[in-house]
């Protein structure tokens, strides 16, 4: 939906990455992965990381479709009465 290319390069990335692989795989790599790299995390706070990210990868796909489903004469008709 970005104009800009390389933000829109970035966010269909994250999207395809997060809704290409399983949960469990990103609970693990936020769990045990990042304390590899010296980033310790509680459980807890793993496990909301990691719903926080799939979930954010779903909610754009799911906003993005509903966007992209509007007729364009419905913008039209929006930007004709101020909308935009």
């Amino acid at each position: 939906l970005s104009k800009n290319l390389v933000l829109s390069n970035i966010a269909r990335f994250y999207i395809s990455v997060i809704r290409g692989t399983p949960l469990l795989v990103q609970l693990f790599i936020v769990f045990f992965a990042l304390p590899e790299f010296g980033i310790r995390i509680e459980p807890f706070p793993a496990a909301v990381i990691a719903f926080s990210l799939n979930v954010g990868g779903y909610a754009a796909e799911i906003i993005r479709g509903a966007i992209q489903s509007i007729p364009k004469g419905q913008w039209e008709a929006s930007e004709t009465i101020g909308l935009n």
